[in-house]
């Protein structure tokens, strides 16, 4: 049985511990904070692009669901905009939405939609006879098999402040998408 004289060097030795233990923290703690403010940060980047995404769709989507309703862009902004209403609630700061919504009248022969076609967008004249169709430009009949194609594209931003300043991400960033869809 061993028997110790001073008891004073373990004494010694843990708070010697203590201390280095109280100095990693200190160097550990601003990098934890720093890694979960940046993922949450990204969480809320992607639910942004989301939801912007979301809204896109649904905006194209209440276009194409009758080939009367391709032209109504006015109607296409509201749904899609009416789908963002989770991150535009007032009084928590969000940046406004942009919105705009065109119609492409394409052949089946021609370039995809948004690459090529005729592009009809809302001149805002309530005289224009073609002002909600492709019906004027399918008055000669396409080259090729098949009917003349509508489509609807909606594009929906909205700026995406951060939380913080990160180096080389920019602080604001524009979240953008745009919807395709055929009308039926």
């Amino acid at each position: 049985m061993r028997s110790y004289k001073t008891p004073g060097i373990f004494l010694k030795r843990a708070q010697k511990s203590k201390g280095a233990a109280l100095l990693e923290f200190a160097i550990t703690m601003p990098l934890l904070l720093g890694l979960c403010m940046a993922a949450t940060d990204f969480g809320r980047l992607f639910y942004h692009a989301v939801t912007v995404s979301n809204a896109a769709g649904a905006g194209a989507f209440y276009g194409a669901r009758d080939k009367l309703l391709t032209g109504h862009f006015s109607g296409q902004i509201q749904r899609a905009e009416n789908d963002m209403k989770n991150i535009t609630a007032t009084g928590t700061g969000a940046q406004p939405v942009t919105s705009s919504a065109v119609q492409y009248c394409t052949c089946p022969d021609d370039a995809a939609p948004g690459e090529g076609g005729t592009v009809i967008q809302d001149t805002g004249d309530p005289t224009d006879p073609d002002r909600y169709g492709c019906n004027s430009i399918f008055i000669t009949p396409c080259a090729g098999y098949g009917p003349g194609r509508v489509y609807v594209a909606v594009t929906v931003s909205q700026p995406f402040p951060s939380l913080a300043p990160w180096p080389i991400i920019p602080n604001n960033t524009t979240v953008s998408r745009t919807a395709f869809q055929r009308a039926q």
